[in-house]
């Protein structure tokens, strides 16, 4: 499900902002709803995406950024307790420390909570503009993305692995430089 039209943004021209200092002021900064064709410049600000959900019942969710350009994304949400959670992804970690590892930055939701929770997307980048979709997913709808993403950069990386197995074996039998220097 993505967010367009469903989230608001905020931008922090100077990047200063902490998550308690903008969840305090929400009511008196600027948010205006985020659209499919939204661009905000970051220009070493941070924007903020605010959101409310509520994941089912014994149901597991993700929220998943559509690029991974940007230095620093979080996310934070208060528990049930009223403690904030807080998960981190982006270009100045490494993927294996990401809250949830893969291609994309991708953040869990609050699991069995009975309440609708806020959730705070924030995004940092000190040179690119945010344009990325940012999306929900199910566990099964993120996992099943996730198994296309590695089937196509397998079939991908086969379909190399054959052009450049034929362009040698070519090469080699018609002794043709060109298809040799090709490999």
């Amino acid at each position: 499900m993505p967010l367009n039209g469903q989230s608001i943004f905020w931008m922090d021209a100077t990047g200063g902002n902490t998550a308690d200092q903008v969840e305090a002021t929400t009511a008196n900064l600027p948010w205006q709803v985020r659209r499919r064709e939204h661009m905000s410049r970051l220009d070493g600000g941070a924007l903020w995406i605010h959101f409310e959900a509520k994941a089912p019942a014994g149901q597991h969710w993700y929220l998943e950024v559509g690029a991974t350009v940007y230095d620093r994304v979080q996310l934070f949400y208060r528990d049930a307790r009223g403690a904030w959670v807080a998960q981190e992804a982006g270009t100045q970690l490494a993927v294996a420390s990401w809250s949830v590892p893969g291609r994309l930055p991708t953040f869990a939701l609050a699991v069995d909570d009975p309440r609708p929770v806020q959730y705070w997307l924030r995004v940092e980048d000190g040179q690119a503009d945010f344009s990325a979709p940012v999306t929900l997913f199910r566990e099964d709808a993120l996992q099943q993305s996730r198994e296309q993403e590695q089937f196509m950069f397998g079939a991908f990386f086969g379909l190399a692995s054959l052009v450049t197995l034929a362009a040698l074996a070519n090469g080699l039998m018609f002794r043709d430089k060109a298809l040799l220097a090709f490999t």
